[in-house]
């Protein structure tokens, strides 16, 4: 992925440059997802980090049977996924694509050394 878009999301706002390059260089990588699939499952290893940049996700939680729709997300930049930075590293949410959607996947072992170096990181008011 390009380094110049990956600065414009408002999670690597403020982020060294260095930062930046590591972690495009590390397989930040753009994928589109059409209508009804899936993002991401609830519990699930979570190996990544998405960020939206069109389209919208619905947020799907799994009681016994059934997915529950809990909320839709339409914001671009949004962090989806990011169970992938705490412990269990499980997602707790499915996610589907309610629309087509554009999304970048960062691995988050990419993340690694940025937290070894305590890279200041913007959480996002969502996940407050």
């Amino acid at each position: 992925m390009e380094l110049t878009r990956l600065a414009r999301l408002p999670f690597f706002q403020g982020m060294p440059q260095w930062a930046l390059v590591r972690l495009a260089a590390a397989a930040a990588e753009e994928e589109e997802v059409p209508a009804g699939g899936m993002v991401l499952r609830q519990a699930d290893r979570a190996r990544a980090v998405h960020f939206l940049l069109a389209g919208s996700v619905q947020i799907l939680l799994r009681v016994g049977e059934e997915d529950l729709l809990v909320a839709v997300l339409r914001r671009p930049g949004e962090l989806l996924g990011w169970s992938a930075f705490r412990a269990p590293y499980r997602y707790t949410a499915s996610l589907r694509a309610e629309e087509p959607c554009r999304l970048v996947r960062v691995p988050a072992a990419a993340f690694e050394e940025l937290f070894e170096r305590t890279v200041p990181i913007r959480v996002p008011s969502t996940m407050l």
